[in-house]
């Protein structure tokens, strides 16, 4: 650990687009000393210092929260939020904030769909909560997050929200200050740091003021790499070279690109050996009155389409609809028309044989006196006949939040979908039993200890809504199916 004094690096422009050191200022942004930690090089060589950016924003806006601002520091990873809190919690002194009746309502509900108010994010006794600080990212419960906006934004309520990107785009909150930690995030699969897109940190830093009560704002960005000076010699490290060729964009900083021209794009190169995305694609191309116009209709007003056309490229548009048509045509069974089934097919994404599979099981006798328990038993019984098509139905990130390591290690498609139907459909019974999270997350885990429920929070939240879009589609074909025979 090292102990230094952190300085702001500001410009006097609208935008950083000048290399002046006239038009720059440096302040020093805190009087006390902050601890910034050390790393050492792969041969082990070399040491360095790392930015602690987390800690070093928990301080500073510790500092901000004293002058009574409204502050907002936005961190990577939800770990990190937490973190945050929890240090500043522990560096603040208490305050003295009172739910209203909507605050208590909403406090209630969560407690109860969590089993506990130990499980939520957010400490409060007799009716009052007294952390300085409160969190807000995509593990809150709908009823969380609205009692965390609420009471971040009172005036008596607390003065620090620490936050992931799930509210920098869009969200008017009564943010003074705001704190980026960190202008990188870690890449998982390539194993390192990666730099933040431009339209990533201004839309974080356009959380700074409130429309309509502050026409201004002020952002500080604690770049992933320590920034050093020397002011005798008007040197400054090149990372703030990378941070000023962002902030001299401007807002107009986000590049538009069509998914739909990607993939097509992808097939021209792919000499008929389609990906398993591309095959995804071609099945979900639509079919409309038994005929392939509506195929054409989507990819002329695409954005790509649109781009090509701007460009006098009107022999992208025409051929490359060719080529999807003519794969499309190749898909299709020879001895059968195009017919509601093919319709279905192309909206869900799954095989026809699934879809005529399902009519056929759905066209003799229904109970239609059957609760949705017996139903859901049914349909989870014959959607186990299909284990392979399960993996391709479900987000596969959707999956792995909740279904961890253990998933992820398995490679082959039917002993996933077996996977998932061994464990995920359990715990759809226990939540359509009214089990509370708690109670899903040991099931999950396999153990008591269930700390905040983050893996059942993950089922509820990035899982479930994959779920109901499966089990809509019995209701369709059935409605499809009587439509046809009118």
């Amino acid at each position: 650990m090292l102990s230094v004094t952190p300085y702001g690096f500001f410009c006097l422009n609208h935008s950083w687009l000048s290399n002046s050191r006239g038009d720059y200022t440096l302040l020093p942004i805190l009087k006390n000393k902050v601890k910034l930690s050390t790393g050492t090089s792969k041969d082990g060589r070399y040491w360095y210092l790392t930015p602690n950016a987390n800690q070093v924003a928990a301080v500073i806006a510790s500092q901000t929260s004293i002058q009574k601002f409204k502050t907002l520091i936005f961190t990577q990873t939800i770990i990190l939020v937490n973190s945050a809190v929890k240090n500043i919690n522990k560096e603040l002194d208490e305050i003295n904030c009172h739910l209203t009746i909507d605050e208590k309502i909403l406090f209630e509900s969560a407690k109860e769909e969590l089993g506990g108010e130990e499980f939520l994010y957010i400490n409060i006794k007799d009716n009052n909560m007294n952390s300085p600080s409160i969190c807000h990212h995509s593990l809150l419960l709908p009823e969380e997050r609205k009692l965390h906006e609420s009471l971040y934004r009172r005036k008596d309520g607390p003065n620090i929200l620490v936050a992931t990107s799930t509210i920098s785009q869009g969200m008017n909150l009564p943010s003074e200050v705001v704190i980026i930690s960190g202008d990188k995030r870690f890449n998982s699969d390539a194993n390192k740091l990666e730099q933040l897109e431009a339209h990533e940190l201004l839309n974080a830093a356009g959380r700074a003021g409130r429309a309509g009560e502050n026409s201004q704002g002020i952002v500080l960005i604690i770049p992933s790499s320590v920034v050093n000076f020397d002011t005798k010699n008007n040197r400054i490290h090149q990372h703030w070279g990378e941070l000023q060729s962002i902030f001299s964009q401007g807002d107009k900083c986000l590049t538009v690109d069509d998914p739909i021209e990607k993939i097509i794009d992808s097939i021209q190169i792919s000499n008929n050996e389609l990906s398993s995305l591309e095959k995804y694609f071609i099945q979900r191309l639509p079919v409309e009155n038994g005929t392939l116009l509506s195929t054409r209709n989507l990819i002329t007003r695409s954005f790509g389409a649109f781009k090509a056309i701007e460009n006098n490229n009107y022999k992208w548009v025409e051929l490359h609809t060719e080529m999807l048509l003519n794969l499309q045509e190749k898909a299709k069974d020879p001895e059968q028309e195009f017919s509601w089934i093919d319709e279905l097919s192309a909206i869900f994404g799954t095989p026809k044989y699934f879809i005529t599979d399902l009519s056929n099981a759905l066209s003799g006798t229904l109970d239609y006196t059957a609760n949705v328990m017996r139903w859901t038993r049914w349909y989870i019984k014959w959607l186990s006949s299909y284990p392979e098509l399960l993996p391709k139905l479900i987000r596969k990130e959707a999956l792995e939040s909740v279904l961890g390591r253990s998933y992820k290690k398995i490679n082959d498609e039917r002993k996933q979908g077996e996977y998932i139907v061994e464990h995920v459909f359990k715990y759809l019974f226990q939540w359509m039993q009214g089990n509370t999270l708690s109670e899903i997350e040991i099931a999950i885990k396999g153990s008591k200890k269930s700390d905040k429920c983050s893996m059942s929070r993950s089922f509820v939240l990035r899982l479930l809504p994959e779920l109901s879009y499966i089990f809509a589609i019995p209701a369709q074909v059935l409605r499809v199916n009587k439509k046809a025979k009118e």
